[in-house]
């Protein structure tokens, strides 16, 4: 979890997104809540794990996955790359990991 005192300094720099990427674009919904039921699939699938490694495997599978399509949206012909969708990727990771952890 001590990797997510980096998010402020990645949101900065998110702020220099394009014009075109709003914070509450219609694509930002999708983006909170398919990462949400991502992160709470995988955290109840390591239910059996410790805490810290029901985290690492629910925040940190769902984090790596909205890389990898933003990675995707930045090759050529894609939407660019958009700090603003990964920071809703992580409020849905968070939230969907609170639910699983409420529901133990």
């Amino acid at each position: 979890m001590r990797h997510l005192l980096w998010l402020p300094l990645f949101l900065l720099v998110g702020c220099a997104s394009s014009p075109q990427d709003h914070w509450l674009g219609p694509d930002k919904a999708k983006h909170f809540v398919v990462s949400a039921a991502l992160a709470s699939a995988a955290t109840a699938a390591s239910h059996s794990q410790s805490a810290t490694t029901r985290a690492q495997f629910g925040i940190g599978l769902t984090l790596q996955i909205g890389l990898g399509k933003e990675a995707l949206d930045s090759r050529p012909g894609g939407s660019g790359w958009s700090w603003r969708d990964l920071a809703w990727d992580l409020a849905g990771a968070l939230c969907g990991y609170s639910l699983a952890e409420q529901a133990r």
